[in-house]
């Protein structure tokens, strides 16, 4: 293609052409006339996994890639989930719409290439699974996305909002997802749920309710896949996973409330962030390139599926304790000596999440310090 550089990567069984000087980090890639994300990798394979554990490959679903960029995320799906799907792949981009019709010839397959406004796409048709993965917030898509995706399906979203939905413009976040963030230690996961609950509300709004598949905070963004049903009473009862989360900075505890008080964070999505019985059939495939970061957070979100809504970090408590943060494996191990039901979690290295109370944590913080 005339003044753009390519060269030839693959992702799964995949081969794609992408922007050679796209391997640029940060704001600054987003500049580029065709967007690549290599950073992104991981929730392409997670994207794979998912769907090739959820969706009945043999009939002819509908998918909608809407923001498509190169098209690596919805030709992956077209080629290593199930060629049988009908994919439409968007772009509001000529030059993407070029790239995406090469990248299709390039694999040997056929889809729909459209040149759109994504609200458009979705105001003009209805879909299996729907994918929005634009560069910032997805706010201006969802009303739609949740309109237009049929009965059972699946909405994927990400988001690299995180400045926003973490605290660091509060403001922000009350104006753009109507709740209130907080930026501590505990930014990250109340960031995503402030996420996954802003995408409950805009689902009840049209009578409809999400069931979160796989929600997850990565690198630079969060991503959330859920399942949207229909009928009020489904979203009354979605709704009703909502609530606060007061974190008291001065002792260490973190309390899930139901209404708001001062200082609280939300409001935002208390229930679970994983489908146990997907998490169980997704497979790491040997072909993916995240392979050995998939299985280690894989085997993380099957032991935090059920747990708490919210984390203890070891560095965080020992500044509060005024004692030397022990080791992740020494504490959860004298955690769940003592009964309490203790897990890793994927959103920090030092966090975990466990039913134990703070003064339970203390005197298990004190116990190793003395050794």
């Amino acid at each position: 293609m005339r003044g753009l550089y390519l060269e030839e990567i693959t992702e799964g069984s995949t081969v794609c052409l992408v922007p050679a000087f796209q391997r640029i980090k940060g704001p600054g890639s987003s500049k580029m006339p065709v967007f690549y994300n290599p950073n992104m990798e991981f929730a392409r394979d997670v994207t794979v996994s998912l769907l090739s554990a959820v969706l009945d490959k043999r009939r002819k679903l509908k998918v909608l890639d809407g923001m498509a960029a190169t098209g690596i995320r919805g030709i992956r799906v077209k080629n290593e989930v199930s060629k049988r799907f009908e994919v439409t792949l968007n772009d509001i981009n000529p030059l993407a719409v070029r790239l995406i019709k090469k990248n299709l010839e390039l694999n040997n397959l056929e889809a729909e290439v459209e040149c759109r406004n994504l609200n458009e796409i979705l105001a003009s048709s209805a879909y299996d699974y729907i994918d929005v993965d634009p560069f910032g917030s997805p706010v201006e898509y969802l009303d739609l996305a949740v309109q237009s995706i049929k009965r059972h399906g699946i909405i994927g979203v990400s988001t690299t909002d995180t400045s926003v939905l973490c605290g660091t413009v509060p403001k922000a976040c009350v104006r753009r997802y109507l709740a209130r963030s907080r930026n501590n230690y505990m930014c990250h996961e109340a960031g995503l749920r402030i996420f996954l609950g802003y995408v409950a509300r805009t689902a009840a709004k049209f009578d409809r309710a999400i069931k979160p598949l796989v929600c997850f905070y990565a690198d630079h963004y969060f991503r959330i896949f859920v399942r949207v049903e229909n009928g009020a009473g489904r979203a009354d009862e979605c709704l009703a996973n909502l609530g606060y989360l007061l974190v008291n900075e001065r002792n260490g505890e973190v309390r899930t409330l139901l209404s708001p008080e001062r200082e609280a964070i939300g409001p935002l999505w208390l229930g679970r962030l994983f489908d146990a019985d997907i998490l169980a059939k997704m497979v790491v495939r040997e072909n993916f390139n995240t392979g050995r970061r998939f299985t280690r957070i894989l085997e993380i979100w099957r032991e935090e599926c059920d747990a708490e809504p919210f984390f203890y970090d070891t560095n965080e408590l020992g500044k509060i304790f005024h004692l030397s943060p022990p080791p992740l494996e020494k504490l959860t191990s004298a955690l769940r000596m003592l009964g309490y039901r203790t897990v890793r979690t994927h959103i920090s290295p030092n966090g975990f999440r466990t039913n134990a109370t703070i003064s339970h944590i203390k005197t298990i913080y004190e116990m190793l310090n003395m050794k």
